[in-house]
């Protein structure tokens, strides 16, 4: 039988183990994190700045700032004269096209349309300058057709008005300077484009072509993260996202959930490579995935005066609008670029654009 535990031999070793015990716990998490889990803690690479950025790196935050010296935002003005035909006219789209619409129109009106996007310069030297977007940002239809409510079938369509296009201004802000560019080589399909200003004895604009290498896109893979530069709604501003390597179609084969917003068209996307060699490109956003709206609005061109608050007493009509389920954006990618490229290699050369170097 054990004696009292405060004068037993026996207690003096309890106590000299318990002891023991309470000195290694301090130690024990600290033993078994380290061989249990095998995690390496790679440190914040980030020394020379305040405040944590979001890239984990000096050199990252470095290049996508210097990475908008050769991002620009781009701006674009179209204007058509419409021809509103007389109500009953019983046009087609096929006669539109071989009438005189000014003859057969009830009133005609001049409207103009802007948007804009984002372009990269590519290149700037001997007398021009090379930026490259996405096709539907610079591109318009010559002719538009309003078809009307009622037709007498899907393949020829009666048209209650035809918008021709009368004029296009094209242009990108460098710098404190607006400079206007013209579109050199075109491909809706691929929407892919190549713009050119050219300025000649008006001197060197001191553009700065992107000066970082292109990526190897067969190595992209799922959960990649990737950074896109723009301008959406005329802001400067960069968003990051993770890669879903898919082929939606032919000119989608991946898609990213950065957050789009109208603008961004045209923006260069960026990979981080893994051995701390930064930034390659990897192609461009070009769209997002979006829904076709209906809404009642006022038809303006009646001449109608409105104010808030008092009940509209002209006839509405049906407009329509697309809403982008934000997440869900698709880009082309950079062999698919170097294709577009070689395509329309000798239109480049016959105006002094260089190849682009897409070797990775």
């Amino acid at each position: 039988m054990l004696k009292n535990v405060f004068g037993s031999d026996k207690n003096k070793y309890c106590c000299q183990i318990i002891g023991l015990i309470i000195f290694l716990l301090p130690v024990l998490p600290a033993v078994t994190g380290c061989s249990g889990s095998g995690e390496t803690i790679i440190p914040y690479t980030d020394r020379t700045n305040t405040y944590l950025s979001d890239t984990g790196s000096d050199l990252i935050r470095d290049q996508i700032k210097e990475g908008f010296d050769s991002v620009v935002r781009i701006q674009n003005t179209v204007t058509y004269r419409t021809y509103q035909l007389h109500s009953g006219s019983g046009l087609t789209e096929t006669q539109a096209d071989t009438v005189n619409l000014e003859s057969l129109s009830a009133h005609t009106f001049i409207e103009s349309h802007s948007n804009a996007g984002t372009a990269i310069i590519m290149s700037n030297g001997n007398g021009y300058s090379s930026l490259f977007t996405a096709s539907h940002t610079v591109t318009f239809p010559d002719t538009v057709y309003h078809y009307a409510p009622q037709n007498p079938s899907e393949d020829d369509r009666w048209v209650e008005a035809v918008s021709i296009k009368e004029s296009v201004s094209h242009f990108f802000f460098g710098g404190n300077s607006v400079f206007e560019f013209e579109v050199l080589a075109n491909d809706p399909v691929m929407d892919l484009a190549v713009l050119l200003y050219r300025w000649g004895r008006d001197g060197d604009p001191g553009l700065e072509p992107l000066a970082i290498s292109a990526g190897d896109f067969d190595k992209l893979d799922w959960t990649d993260r990737v950074y896109v530069l723009g301008y959406p709604r005329g802001v400067r501003m960069v968003t990051s996202g993770m890669v879903s390597k898919q082929e939606i179609n032919s000119r989608r084969t991946f898609a990213v959930d950065a957050i789009f917003n109208r603008g961004f068209s045209g923006g260069p996307m960026f990979t981080v490579r893994n051995d701390g060699r930064g930034l390659e490109w990897m192609g461009v956003l070009t769209s997002a995935s979006a829904e076709k709206e209906f809404y009642l609005s006022p038809d303006y061109r009646q001449g109608i005066e409105m104010s808030h608050g008092r009940p509209f007493t002209g006839i509405p009509i049906i407009q329509e609008t697309s809403r982008i389920n934000y997440g869900i954006s698709f880009g082309v990618d950079i062999n698919q670029i170097a294709d577009f490229y070689e395509d329309n290699r000798t239109v480049l050369r016959r105006n002094g654009i260089p190849q682009p170097d897409f070797s990775n």
